[in-house]
């Protein structure tokens, strides 16, 4: 324009550079515009609901972090929210600790203290801009936060505790049961104590810096649950005792306390029944103390009954009150007098059970009384009669079979077990010391071991009487056998001593039986001397009255602890003898009737032992004497099941023909024996048990190979005296026989081989040709050797099959099946632990 006028053109640089300025400002005001409007945006919202909203002021202060970055050139406007948007940064981490999710109004009250908000301020009111407008502070205080946030978290959980405990302290009630009483009345009992004071931990509740009114909460809970525990367990011990005495003083037991009793089971009943509260501790304490007072005197008039007559110490409180209670009582007294007994375990009453007129024992033994016991109300005074006059009576027996057995005339069905066998002890030392005198001992020995005999071959199965008078015909045979016995094992120790004299220490030592002229039966020992007292009951020196029993401790034994240190210093050590498991054995086998016990128990013992010894451990493996004496129970049965039966040549296992008695029932006794420990015996054709290897019965003799020939099955072999006693022969039919069922016929087979046959040159060379064979896949072989022995390494180096396919792992390479089979026929376990080795092949 100025060009066409031919005008100057004007100079606007003052202008452009105002108007640059203008833009400048803009742009950057315009730049604070739009961050206080979004800064303000936020910031006006109340804390409550924006609390859980902070991630959009976070990611707001990043967006602009993010844009004042890529700005080109710097402004002063730019680094003043810069400034901002650092300063707000650093209060994001510490915002989770003014959220106050947990606070109460007391926290928030103590929070607005500590970041210096106006007074006034509430939580309802409270916006982001309060918050934000103290950044800096709450930067500044973000362990005082943390710290108010900690304590507030804590009481949370305490008031939520104390909700729940007010909400069960309103809820909770007793489980009561019903009881009657000894007058048939019915009554209200706590059944099940709760420990209420375990539902809140008061331990835990009272921390530091907990705000007053929590404190006070915790404080009174505190109170209240300390006196209800105290209230419970007084109510407790008076339930508990008023349950023990009601039944005792409410049928009048004890007259003198029965006022004090009646005032407390008042007091009681109306309590239970809610008549009125118990609200002080005195009044417990005096129920209980009554309660008490009673019991003690119970206690003395128990005692004062056990002191008229001791055998009440052999029963509990509650028995002989029953039996005072109710003293004239059939049932009563027939249920106790075994506790109070030993040998009794009931008795005949007469028609009107007034008079007791015959005793009987557990075995079924009836002894008529010499004179009948009249029962009264004073039971310790019967009881004493009763007492006295078993013993009398006994007495009479004794010396009336003493007399009857000098004559001959003896009578087994008219007199107990307990009388024949102490006859039978008197008359012995009667003979021995006649035969002593007379130098006749060696004869006595023959006519006691024809004694014996006699006693074994006696068939008292056989005798026509009942069932139960022939099985105490039995119990006193084996009694007296075992006293035979006995015996026998004395007047061989006097031989062997070369005893000539009735005095010599020998014979003294020995425990002797006399009959004296006023009927009595003495006791000798040494210079000692003893009246028989025809029981077990005897005197004890009450300074010494402390006694442990000898029982052993262990892991089967329940309940059984050692003794500690301190307690063993008080107490004398005895040293025990190991118990001889083939004598017992053999005594049990000749009691039970068997004619070669001493052999029958050696067999026995030696299975045992073995079984012992090579089979691992097990919890229900047990080859102790307990379960040898089951086996020689067993064994006693099943010989008055022969004799009975009359098949003495009865088959036991298939294809076994036992023609002697005896080992076929050991055999069938340790049979069942082991099906209950969960190992079989292997059956053999012609041969009699000896003893046990891993897999069961060994016998004498070959293999019983032949003895299995089903198709598929395995074959175990069990090999014994095959090393150097058997001739080349025999080895080359042994060895066709294994290649026909391994080979041709495709049976698996395995071999046990012990380990001086496993030793034995020509046994070794025959193994290994048969290792060397074709046959290897159908044919097993395991050795049972001790791996201490030095020549084996030499010995299966020189046999280079038998080296090279023998492996220490047991049984390796079978399949699971095979294993299975094999455990299944043989019963071979995981076994063979201690001195004892296994090689598979």
């Amino acid at each position: 324009d100025c060009a066409c006028f031919n005008l100057d053109t004007p100079d606007f640089s003052l202008a452009e550079e105002t108007k640059k300025d203008l833009d400048e400002f803009s742009q950057m005001w315009g730049l604070y515009e739009e961050w206080h409007q979004g800064f303000m945006e936020k910031a006006q919202q109340d804390w409550i609901t924006f609390r859980s909203k902070t991630y959009m002021f976070e990611e707001f202060l990043f967006t602009w972090q993010d844009r004042l970055r890529k700005l080109e050139q710097p402004s002063t406007m730019s680094v003043k929210l810069q400034t901002e948007v650092d300063k707000y940064k650093c209060m994001l981490p510490v915002l989770k600790y003014v959220r106050g999710e947990h606070l109460s109004q007391d926290h928030w009250l103590d929070m607005f203290r500590l970041l210096g908000l106006p007074r006034g301020t509430t939580l309802e009111k409270l916006t982001f801009s309060d918050l934000l407008s103290v950044a800096n502070t709450i930067v500044e205080k973000t362990l005082e936060l943390k710290d108010l946030n900690n304590r507030a978290q804590g009481e949370v959980t305490i008031r939520e505790s104390l909700r729940e405990l007010e909400l069960w302290g309103a809820a909770a009630a007793f489980n009561l049961t019903e009881y009657t009483d000894s007058n048939k009345c019915s009554l209200k009992l706590i059944k099940d104590w709760k420990d209420i004071v375990n539902q809140v931990d008061i331990q835990t509740q009272k921390l530091e810096n907990f705000s007053n009114t929590v404190f006070t909460q915790v404080s009174l809970w505190e109170a209240r649950l300390l006196n209800l525990d105290e209230y419970l367990l007084n109510l407790n011990a008076i339930q508990r005792r008023w349950v023990y005495l009601e039944p005792i003083f409410g049928r009048g037991g004890l007259p003198r306390e029965e006022a004090r009793f009646k005032r407390v089971d008042e007091d009681f009943r109306c309590f239970v029944v809610l008549r009125f509260v118990i609200t002080s501790h005195q009044k417990f304490f005096t129920i209980l103390d009554q309660l008490q007072r009673c019991q003690k005197s119970l206690n003395e008039f128990l005692e004062e009954k056990r002191a008229a007559f001791p055998r009440f110490y052999f029963i509990g409180d509650d028995d002989l009150l029953e039996i005072l209670g109710q003293a004239t009582n059939p049932l009563v007294i027939q249920s106790h007098l075994k506790k109070l007994f030993g040998g009794i375990h009931s008795v005949v009453f007469d028609e009107q059970c007034q008079h007791i007129l015959a005793m009987c024992s557990l075995e079924g033994e009836v002894i008529q009384l010499r004179q009948s016991v009249r029962i009264s109300s004073l039971v310790e005074d019967w009881l004493s009669e009763l007492s006295a006059q078993m013993k009398e009576t006994l007495k009479q027996l004794l010396y009336e079979c003493v007399s009857a057995g000098k004559k001959g005339e003896v009578d087994p069905s008219r007199y107990p077990s307990q009388i024949l066998c102490l006859a039978e002890q008197i008359q012995f030392t009667e003979d021995v010391e006649r035969a002593l005198e007379q130098q006749n001992l060696q004869q006595f020995e023959l006519n006691l071991t024809a004694k014996l005999e006699h006693y074994t071959t006696v068939d008292t199965s056989s005798v026509d009487c009942a069932d139960n008078e022939s099985g105490i015909l039995q119990l006193k045979l084996k009694a007296l056998i075992l006293d035979v016995i006995h015996n026998i094992s004395v007047v061989k120790q006097l031989s062997q001593a070369g005893v000539t004299s009735p005095d010599s220490w020998a014979w003294r030592k020995q425990l002797r039986f006399y009959m004296d002229p006023d009927k009595r039966c003495i006791i000798h020992m040494v210079d000692a001397q003893f009246s028989y007292t025809y029981e077990y009951q005897v005197e004890l020196d009450l300074n010494s009255g402390v006694f442990i029993t000898l029982n052993p401790a262990g892991k089967g034994y329940g309940g059984r602890q050692k003794l500690p240190d301190n307690l063993k210093q008080l107490f004398r050590p005895v040293a025990m003898s190991r118990p001889d498991n083939e004598l017992i054995a053999e005594v049990i086998l000749y009691s039970e009737g068997f004619k070669h016990g001493d052999v029958l128990g050696h067999k026995l013992v030696a299975i045992f032992n073995l079984a012992r010894e090579l089979l691992t451990p097990q919890q229900h493996y047990d080859w102790g004497l307990r379960a040898l004496k089951t086996v020689l129970k067993a064994c006693g049965n099943l010989l008055q099941e022969e004799k009975r039966s009359q098949q003495k040549n009865k088959d036991v296992f298939s294809g076994v023909d036992f023609t002697n008695l005896d080992d076929h029932i050991l055999v069938h006794a340790l049979e069942e024996a082991y099906k209950e420990g969960q190992l079989e015996l292997i059956p053999s054709q012609n041969d009699f048990v000896v003893e046990t290897s891993v897999v069961g019965t060994v016998f004498n003799g070959l293999s019983h190979l032949n003895a299995v020939t089903e198709r598929g099955q395995f074959i175990v072999g069990l090999l014994r005296g095959l090393g150097g006693n058997v001739n080349f022969k025999t080895r080359q039919e042994f060895a066709k026989e294994v290649m026909q069922l391994a080979g041709l016929e495709g049976q698996q087979v395995v071999l046990l081989l012990e380990d001086y046959q496993f030793m034995h040159s020509s046994f070794l060379e025959m193994i290994n040709s048969l290792l060397s064979s074709g046959i290897q896949q159908n044919l097993h072989i395991v050795l049972i050797m001790d791996c201490s022995n030095s020549k084996f390494t030499v010995n299966c180096e020189s046999n280079p099959a038998l080296y090279r396919k023998c492996s220490v792992q047991w049984m390796e390479g079978w399949s699971e099946s095979s294993m299975k089979k094999v455990s299944n026929k043989g019963n071979l376990r995981k076994q063979l632990e201690k001195a004892y080795h296994i090689e598979g092949c």
